[in-house]
Formats: C-alpha cells, sequence, structure tokens
C-alpha cells in the first residue's frame, strides 16, 4: 500500500465562495490566495484558492443560477 505524505489539492463545490472562504478561514485557519473568476466548459465559475499548512482547498462556486451546488 502506498503511503501519502502530501496532497497537492482539493476541489469542494460550494454554494456560495465568498461565504465558504470566511468559513474555511474562521473554522480551519486557512489562508485565502485569490479569488478568479474563470470560463469553464460547463460555464463561468467563482474559484477561491485558500492555503492550510503545505495544502492548497479550491472552493468552486458555479456562477450558472441553474447549475449551483445544492
Amino acid at each position: 500500500m502506498a503511503k501519502i505524505k502530501r496532497i497537492d489539492h482539493v476541489a469542494i463545490a460550494v454554494k456560495d465562495a465568498d461565504q465558504a472562504t470566511r468559513q474555511f478561514a474562521l473554522l480551519l485557519n486557512a489562508v485565502p490566495i485569490r479569488t478568479d473568476i474563470l470560463q469553464e466548459k460547463a460555464g463561468p465559475v467563482k474559484v477561491s484558492y485558500m492555503q492550510i499548512g503545505e495544502n492548497v482547498i479550491t472552493l468552486v462556486q458555479s456562477m450558472d443560477p441553474d447549475l449551483r451546488a445544492f
């Protein structure tokens, strides 16, 4: 069995990237890196990158109201 030393990053679909960024910062001491609006095949998304130790968490929010998470 392989030992995992580190995870490069994890992407999590969220309903509201701004709110999720604040919650991750408060609850996990995550440090916001930056927020971008990207055009993906499924449509535009807001992406917030957060640093937790050596790991990066990406919070992804669909900007299309018909494709929002949850």
